[in-house]
């Protein structure tokens, strides 16, 4: 596939890899004998403070303490066993893209770090007003969506604490949440204000709205907040849509807004049903496990208490 790869027998060999070769990206696996995948990133990590390497787990186990830990010290994502070439790769072109961009800033930084402030301050600022403007446009058409969807950005931004993530990646996150469901100013109102069940037809339309969202903010947030909207309705066993992508072919933010935009429907009104209870609604997402990151669905579990606190504490909406 046109990568340079080197393997190591042990955590020693990789070292010394590392030592004399151009690393990029290094996948290495969760547990190990003489040092686990953890302690190898957080020696490495101490030994480098200014490497920019990208570092993939592999696991065959659904450990999420081991993995909060291992994105505590910088790991990007994580990969279950057992794996396909094809998901390989794909985490691998995400290391390299994340490594590449890295290195570009990290020049940029170097060259104009004044400048780059300003700008920061700057895009922060036009970051607000856009999310603003947009969430005021869903507003316009159906007032349940934005409420909607400040909520899931509430439970993306705990399920990513528990998680262990950055701040930088769960700032990302909870802005691709409050902007999943914007491709719904695309969607008649007769299909989006239908108060009944949606037939076949008008919820093949429905679908619509992850791309199109995609469409409407591609240029005004980077690619990997637009493709957590493009992808936020991808399921783990790759039956979702619109691309039916599978597993750790889903970006990890994808991932994790899925299921906060799902529990907090279980969780709220819909024209077709009552809104669940927490205990109802962890059962529900148990049968459909499947579906969703182990990791993922382990962190929101954990978290449920904090989120009926911080996000269901007062009456449930009604959400259309």
């Amino acid at each position: 596939e046109g990568y340079k790869c080197l393997i190591a027998a042990n955590a020693k060999e990789a070292l010394a890899i590392l030592e004399k070769e151009p690393i990029k990206v290094v996948i290495l696996d969760l547990r190990m004998p003489v040092m686990n995948g953890l302690e190898f990133i957080k020696l490495y990590r101490e030994l480098h403070p200014e490497s920019l390497i990208q570092f993939l787990m592999i696991t065959g186990f659904i450990d999420s303490n081991s993995m909060r830990l291992c994105f505590k010290e910088g790991a990007i994502d994580y990969l279950y066993k057992p794996i396909t070439l094809e998901e390989i790769k794909s985490a691998v072109d995400k290391g390299l893209e994340k490594y590449s961009l890295a290195s570009e800033y990290r020049r940029a930084w170097n060259k104009n770090k004044e400048k780059l402030v300003h700008a920061e301050k700057l895009i922060k600022k036009k970051h607000l007003e856009m999310v603003q403007l947009m969430l005021q446009m869903v507003n316009a058409r159906d007032k349940f969506t934005e409420q909607h969807c400040k909520r899931v950005c509430e439970i993306s931004g705990i399920i990513g604490q528990k998680m262990g993530l950055s701040t930088h990646l769960i700032a990302k996150i909870k802005l691709a949440s409050l902007l999943h469901d914007v491709g719904k100013i695309a969607i008649p109102d007769k299909i989006l204000l239908k108060t009944g069940q949606l037939t076949p037809e008008e919820y093949k339309v429905v679908k619509e709205h992850s791309q199109k969202g995609y469409e409407i903010i591609k240029g005004y947030v980077s690619k990997e907040i637009a493709e957590f909207v493009l992808y936020h309705h991808e399921q783990f066993d790759g039956k979702g849509y619109p691309f039916g992508l599978v597993a750790a072919r889903i970006p990890l933010g994808a991932r994790i807004i899925a299921l906060a935009d799902i529990y907090d429907a279980l969780r709220n009104y819909r024209p077709y049903r009552r809104a669940l209870s927490k205990e109802e609604a962890v059962v529900t997402l148990n049968k459909e496990a499947i579906k969703y990151d182990p990791i993922v669905l382990q962190a929101l579990f954990s978290a449920t208490d904090e989120i009926e606190n911080k996000v269901f504490s007062k009456t449930i909406e009604k959400s259309g």
